[in-house]
């Protein structure tokens, strides 16, 4: 796929407004779920970079075809859905309707393109969700490859650009492969929108010639991110704890790594430490049973 004009300012602003704006506004916090209605595909022709285009255009809906952004054509004459946009939802929301949720903001945004019959603007709505969530099932791709002939020391740059196309986790298992030579299975877990990038990634990264894939059941917990606060009266530091939960109860309580070992370098405590106090300082703040912990 191909984007003629992609280096254009209006796209560049679209992409960095966009990031900015869901980074001020907590979207990209774990837990948080983006949805996107069905957007307008539009009628007619558009001119770009690469001549006369119908509309939509081929890069809208080959992003529609992979990735299973739904429009709707309507009768709505114009481009509506611009490549930018589709690329930006695409990536950052799944489709569906207004979940259920106490609504905390609306945000709207109007265009230029006026119609007679209809307002031309984009509108966001941010909440909490109330819909009681226990444990989610879906299926989940397994991505794998299997290499031997590789320097060992590529590997934790392999993995940091398999995360970074898409993959929600990965990592290697150690194996002896053909010929009795020592080799490695790397392992991708990815939704079925990433599987190319992240096959991509693999080609690209490794010395591999093949990779495959299956597709699995799993459920997962709901969980969300707080910042809880850990170290004596005074000099606090604030450390994120992710918690998975079921309706009525916390299961898993994990501070986060990175976190637990910046607060451990500013209060000069062990790292252990500063996780357990992470975990007691939620469970305090949340009526649970707490275990004292000191440095």
């Amino acid at each position: 796929m191909h984007f003629h004009e992609v280096g254009a300012y209006d796209a560049l602003a679209d992409i960095v407004g966009c990031a900015a704006a869901a980074e001020s506004l907590g979207l990209l916090e774990d837990g948080v779920v983006i949805t996107c209605s069905p957007l307008a595909a539009g009628s007619g022709f558009v001119r770009c970079a690469h001549g006369r285009m119908p509309v939509p255009v081929p890069a809208v809906l080959n992003i529609a075809a992979h990735t299973g952004l739904q429009l709707v054509s309507g009768d709505l004459a114009g481009e509506r859905t611009t490549p930018t946009g589709a690329a930006i939802v695409a990536a950052a929301a799944e489709p569906g309707v207004l979940p259920p949720m106490t609504v905390r903001a609306v945000g709207t945004g109007g265009g230029r393109r006026d119609t007679v019959d209809r307002p031309n603007v984009t509108r966001v709505v941010i909440g909490e969700s109330t819909a009681v969530r226990g444990p989610d099932r879906g299926e989940v791709l397994a991505i794998e490859s299997t290499v031997d002939d590789m320097d060992p020391r590529l590997w934790p740059s392999v993995l940091r650009a398999v995360r970074e196309a898409g993959a929600w986790d990965c990592w290697t298992t150690g194996i002896v492969a053909r010929h009795g030579r020592p080799g490695q299975v790397v392992t991708a877990l990815c939704s079925e929108q990433v599987r190319q990038a992240v096959t991509d990634a693999l080609f690209r990264h490794t010395s591999t010639l093949g990779v495959r894939w299956s597709t699995h059941q799993r459920v997962t917990l709901p969980r969300r991110s707080v910042t809880v606060p850990v170290g004596p009266p005074g000099h606090a530091q604030a450390v994120v704890v992710k918690v998975g939960e079921t309706p009525g109860s916390a299961l898993t309580v994990q501070p986060e790594l990175s976190d637990a070992e910046r607060v451990a370098r500013v209060l000069d405590w062990p790292v252990r430490a500063v996780c357990d106090g992470a975990v007691s300082s939620y469970r305090q703040a949340h009526g649970m049973e707490v275990t004292p912990v000191a440095p």
